[in-house]
């Protein structure tokens, strides 16, 4: 962890859809990326004392594969959640060109092994009242996640009553 220049302290974890063994890349099924957001987040709360953090102010940030990893902490009952009564749930999602709708993504039907839905994962169908506050940072020249997606998340959050909002970039945007 280290502090940044508003003396804000900040804990990074890095997780991938893949590992490393004897040299060789195996993809890792998503329920297992999951498991490791969700002890991530476990861990931060746990040890918040230590770094002087408040332990019900966790905000979670991801880009893109790693948006989707932190939409679905905030918005699905995940492996592990409340063990030991510590959540595994970010209570802020700040997502950068997340993937959000994995509803018919034929490369994650393969990751998921025949281990699972690609409906049980996709956090667009899961989003609702009971997601942290969001903000989505969208660039509306991305070519792999959809306008759509990114403000389909966005609507089913604020019709339900919470809060979530999208802020899209254009390519001439500074």
């Amino acid at each position: 962890y280290w502090f940044d220049r508003n003396g804000k302290a900040r804990v990074e974890w890095e997780l991938h859809y893949h590992s490393r063994t004897r040299g060789f890349v195996s993809l890792l099924n998503p329920e297992e990326s999951y498991g490791k957001s969700c002890a991530a987040f476990r861990w931060v709360r746990r040890h918040a004392a230590e770094f002087d953090l408040d332990p019900k102010r966790v905000a979670g940030y991801g880009v893109s594969a790693g948006g989707q990893l932190v939409a679905a902490a905030g918005v699905l009952d995940l492996p592990g959640d409340g063990i030991d009564g510590t959540s595994s749930k970010p209570d802020l999602l700040l997502l950068w060109s997340p993937v959000l709708d994995i509803a018919d993504v034929e490369y994650y039907t393969k990751l998921l092994q025949g281990r699972g839905r690609n409906l049980d994962y996709s956090p667009v169908l899961h989003a609702g009242a009971s997601t942290p506050p969001t903000c989505i940072v969208h660039g509306e020249k991305d070519a792999f996640v959809s306008l759509r997606e990114v403000e389909g998340f966005r609507d089913r959050v604020v019709a339900a009553g919470g809060d979530a909002v999208a802020v899209h970039v254009g390519a001439d945007d500074d």
